[in-house]
């Protein structure tokens, strides 16, 4: 079996809504690294403490964010998480603030945030691959595959070996070992329960 039919068994096919931020089938709109990976997952725990969900957190910024489509500004989103009563240091809500700003223009909007908030959950599950994926501009879970596949000189037709599995992984945005771990074990707990 090749990769994309074991991950589509295991994950399914989910296209994303029409987006503003694919601007092709296989650009990532936000680039999960290592380094700015941790100050997001960090931002991303500092949320779940005060809110019950990522989508209550930008519903409330929502809130105190500017009514127009230009996004906020880094004084702005200072201004959001302050009169949301997260009194962080100006450095903390400027690195986050960096992280979130792609497109390097100074702005950015609560979907910039939700994506990349979400983007920053560990993948423990298909559905958190899924939901990475997405968040990484994939239309799809296939389409990721695709790309790993355009990217490696692997086989994906026949069986490959773990080292290679995730080094194909690691070309589509998850790059923690344990991630990788994760997702091996859930393709081969699904395809055992076939």
């Amino acid at each position: 079996a090749s990769m994309i039919g074991m991950m589509s068994s295991a994950g399914g096919e989910a296209p994303v809504s029409s987006s503003p931020y694919v601007h092709g089938t296989n650009i990532v709109r936000w680039t999960y690294q290592a380094s700015g990976n941790l100050i997001m997952l960090e931002f991303r725990n500092r949320l779940l403490q005060k809110y019950a969900s990522i989508n209550e957190a930008c519903q409330r910024f929502s809130c105190d964010a500017p009514p127009d489509n230009r996004g906020m500004t880094k004084q702005e989103w200072r201004r959001v998480l302050l009169k949301q009563g997260l009194e962080w240091s100006n450095k903390e809500k400027d690195m986050i603030f960096e992280e979130l700003d792609f497109r390097q223009d100074g702005h950015i909007t609560l979907s910039d945030v939700h994506i990349a908030v979400e983007a920053a959950a560990p993948v423990r599950s298909m559905e958190d691959l899924r939901r990475r994926w997405l968040a990484s501009g994939y239309p799809s879970m296939t389409a990721a595959i695709r790309r790993a596949e355009d990217l490696s000189d692997t086989d994906m037709d026949a069986r490959i070996p773990y080292e290679d599995f995730c080094k194909c992984l690691k070309t589509v945005s998850v790059l923690d070992a344990s991630e990788h771990q994760a997702v091996f074990a859930a393709i081969c707990s699904d395809r055992g329960s076939n």
